[in-house]
């Protein structure tokens, strides 16, 4: 995973291998460094091409922010972006936009490219990589120029989030502002979540300071979610029989050592970076809130198979009926939630819709939709959902 600090980025060379872009093959997003002044550092060395045609540094930038979503461009001495003779090829490096996205592409250059000062591996020319904005870029020998501050808010800290593909943006807006995900939507690779109240800039970083631990999905660097999202893809039998396999193998996600990821001051959460999902945070908060992800995300696993298991992911309020039914005030016995939906088909279970609770005791974790104790979960403005 790549390793980020509040001030600014690290790069290790290992980090550039084995890792890609969700939704795009052989991608690999790399961590940048915020450089201010590199053009002082770097003045660009013309050689003797035509200087009324090349590019300087400021105008190659220019030129990398004025390119339109999927437009692609060739950077080199006969390029799209034209240079002089910096010891850069003819055609040294393409550039594409995805989104808010950079990716460039070595195209096996005599001199090679650096990202951050480090050469671009020999496994890795004529492959896309994401560049994140602020990284510097040399080309050859002599031509350094900075990639453009492309993101809104880019420089809010990353909490150890890798920079997220626009798909997984996309997914994880639409359940910042709807806070719920279908059934029939799985999510995707790189999904992170941060809670009700921390909406997520153009490359899934924090536009705030969170109030709790970061959710986040990342398959690569977590291999007991590898491990059972493909035992879950094996699931065979009946609904009923994958609810009571799936609530095995997300017990086995919750058994792991805890990933410490907050810290108590002055009763407030003060997250440093993001947890897997499954690893629940050392204080206990956020339990429901990591447990119906993994519910949603082994259900995922299990569309393909017969009598599929398909989960909803929903967050809102739930009520203590029993304190309200003991006097307390309703204000005093909500508090915030997440819970999970399936749809019984196959009439293992009476048919129907269920609300999965996976924070209460098993015997008790499902109920019908149309009972009166589904009335406790309220979306976020405090209405029932589920009406007996």
């Amino acid at each position: 995973m790549l390793q980020f600090s509040r001030v600014g980025f690290e790069t290790r060379v290992p980090q550039l291998t084995g890792i890609k872009s969700q939704g795009r093959q052989n991608s690999i997003p790399v961590s940048v460094g915020m450089q201010d002044d590199t053009f002082s550092k770097h003045p660009v060395r013309f050689g003797q091409s035509n200087p009324d045609t090349e590019y300087d540094a400021e105008q190659a930038r220019q030129a990398i922010v004025n390119m339109k979503d999927g437009e692609t461009k060739i950077i080199g001495r006969e390029g799209d972006i034209p240079l002089g003779n910096h010891r850069t090829s003819r055609k040294h490096l393409e550039i594409k936009r995805l989104g808010n996205l950079r990716f460039i592409r070595d195209l096996n250059s005599a001199f090679g490219t650096a990202i951050n000062g480090i050469p671009i591996p020999q496994d890795l020319i004529n492959k896309e990589i994401a560049v994140a904005p602020g990284a510097e870029l040399r080309l050859g020998k002599h031509f350094y120029f900075t990639m453009p501050d492309y993101f809104p808010k880019h420089g809010a800290p990353s909490y150890g989030l890798p920079v997220a593909s626009p798909a997984v943006v996309q997914q994880c807006q639409r359940y910042f502002e709807n806070n719920r995900l279908e059934a029939d939507e799985r999510i995707l690779d790189g999904f992170r979540d941060g809670g009700r109240f921390c909406p997520l800039n153009d490359i899934g970083f924090p536009t705030q300071e969170p109030t709790r631990e970061i959710m986040l999905l990342d398959r690569k660097q977590d291999p007991l979610m590898d491990i059972c999202i493909r035992e879950a893809s094996k699931m065979t039998g009946t609904q009923a029989e994958k609810l009571v396999a799936l609530y095995a193998l997300s017990s086995l996600m919750f058994k792991r050592s805890p990933f410490i990821t907050t810290r108590a001051e002055d009763t407030q959460l003060v997250p440093n970076q993001a947890s897997l999902i499954g690893e629940k945070a050392s204080l206990g908060y956020g339990v429901c809130r990591d447990e119906a992800l993994t519910n949603k995300i082994l259900s995922d696993a299990t569309h393909d198979s017969p009598a599929p298991l398909k989960m909803a992911l929903a967050r809102g309020y739930v009520l203590d009926l029993k304190a309200i039914a003991q006097g307390k005030p309703v204000k005093d016995a909500i508090c915030g939630h997440a819970w999970n939906e399936v749809e019984i088909t196959d009439g293992s279970l009476p048919n129907g819709k269920y609300v999965y609770d996976p924070t209460l005791p098993p015997k008790e974790m499902l109920i019908p939709a149309h009972s009166p104790l589904a009335s406790a979960y309220l979306d976020m403005k405090g209405e029932r959902i589920y009406k007996s």
